[in-house]
């Protein structure tokens, strides 16, 4: 179903809860990653090249989908989440300083697990926001709903990562500090406990039916998937009650 369609709004819910995912909903991950990337590389000695960058970000995204992390359902992430991604980060770097050897470049010699520290605060200072986020957040909060952003990760990345939005939103949940992931129910419960808000007051915005779109169902909230290439949820997965494929859309009907 379309957002903008009109029929659907006959007797459409009345929100006052607006939450939304950050990673690839609100913010541009990979952009984050590769700025990160780049002033850790900086302060090792190393004048990072394309290459370089695209052999570090492959990587990254080859192990993450390797350490299981891509199946936010499994109870071993579930249970093992965060300490997952650490370990998902020294991995990386276990490569990328192979590959830097392999290249005979010199570089300030640092173990993986400080390189994986240091790049996790490099990586807090992200900054890259998805096309219309800073609008549509600006719009909302003026029309009065509360706004929150939920998301799975480490909380002082995030923390950092969000901090441009901190204008526009009232909570920031990060599963690390929640002491659960989406999708499982128990993150969503939480959530709205800490909202002092009803299920049917809210409206889940987010990028991914395993996650965001999955838990929103689970729990019971009305949820919105942002599809900006326009990929239909296949039919083995909840059906989002909305679809937008730019963030702005949700102006025309909140």
């Amino acid at each position: 179903m379309n957002f903008t369609d009109s029929t659907l709004f006959k007797n459409k819910p009345s929100f006052g809860h607006v939450i939304f995912d950050a990673d690839d909903t609100l913010l541009c991950y990979r952009d984050d990653e590769r700025g990160a990337f780049l002033r850790l590389f900086s302060t090792l000695g190393v004048a990072a090249d394309d290459a370089l960058l695209s052999f570090s970000c492959n990587a990254s995204e080859r192990i993450w989908a390797e350490t299981g992390l891509y199946d936010v359902s499994s109870p071993r992430v579930q249970k093992h989440y965060h300490a997952l991604y650490r370990d998902h980060i020294t991995h990386v770097f276990d490569e990328i300083f192979a590959y830097l050897h392999s290249r005979k470049i010199a570089f300030t010699p640092v173990s993986s697990a400080c390189a994986r520290d240091l790049f996790l605060t490099e990586l807090e200072t992200g900054g890259h926001y998805v096309e219309g986020a800073r609008e549509t957040l600006a719009v909302l909060k003026s029309r009065g709903y509360v706004l929150s952003v939920a998301t799975n990760g480490l909380e002082t990345v995030q923390r950092g990562r969000t901090k441009g939005l901190l204008p526009f939103f009232d909570h920031l949940f990060v599963s690390e500090s929640l002491g659960a992931i989406k999708p499982a129910e128990e993150f969503f419960i939480r959530m709205l406990r800490k909202l002092n808000a009803r299920k049917e007051e809210c409206l889940f915005v987010g990028d991914s039916l395993s996650s965001d779109i999955a838990g929103a169902k689970t729990a019971g909230i009305c949820c919105c998937y942002f599809s900006p290439c326009g990929e239909k949820p296949p039919a083995a997965v909840p059906v989002p009650d909305f679809t937008v494929r730019r963030l702005t859309e949700l102006l025309a009907v909140l």
